[in-house]
């Protein structure tokens, strides 16, 4: 009896072990830019919550959720850029998934942003702490990509953080700060040099 609790206990951690792997993810560690970007990156990371896609961008200082309500004279953005695999990630992403305060209330969306731009759905975002955001989308969303390349972004405008045309914000950030990051739905993580 006890020989057959073991065996049991054996299979049920190695199960787990794989349903860890399985649900892997990576985390990318941004230095430092602008200590005036009040949005500058400190890691981001990509991974899953259960069949859903999971993205998550800390930065190094604490923000304001009103912070990305839509303004023409200090725009500001998270999100994280898209692109399918082996796209040269120096042109447009193919996808978006931004955050948005409307209405009183902090909303995403999933963008395909080329050939065309259209709407492909709502992506779920929440704030665990006053640092950080999470999106939490289907994969369907993206036309079930078994493997893609991304990459964080954020834009702030403010003081030390001046509108300065034609960029379209005053301090920008990305994470990683050159390249893009392979997700590999059917492997695990693996980063990608700029090209």
């Amino acid at each position: 009896m006890h020989g057959r609790l073991l065996a049991t206990a054996s299979v049920l951690v190695a199960l787990a072990l794989a349903g860890s792997a399985l649900a892997d993810g990576t985390t990318v560690d941004d230095n430092r830019n602008a200590r005036a970007n009040l949005l500058d990156i400190e890691e981001a990371r990509a991974g899953h919550k259960g069949t859903m896609l999971q993205h998550s961008i800390s930065t190094y200082r604490p923000w304001r959720t009103d912070w990305l309500r839509r303004r023409s004279a200090l725009p500001r953005a998270i999100c994280v850029y898209i692109w399918k695999a082996g796209r040269n990630i120096n042109g447009s992403a193919d996808y978006e998934v931004c955050a948005r305060y409307r209405a009183d209330t902090l909303r995403a969306w999933v963008w395909k942003v080329r050939p065309e731009r259209e709407l492909m759905g709502r992506a779920e975002v929440k704030r665990f702490d006053r640092n950080s955001i999470t999106f939490t989308f289907d994969p369907a969303l993206i036309e079930n990509r078994s493997r893609y390349q991304w990459q964080a972004v954020t834009g702030f405008t403010g003081k030390g953080c001046p509108k300065d045309p034609p960029f379209q914000f005053g301090c920008d950030d990305s994470a990683p700060t050159r390249g893009a990051v392979t997700h590999d739905l059917r492997k695990q993580v693996t980063p990608t040099p700029a090209q």
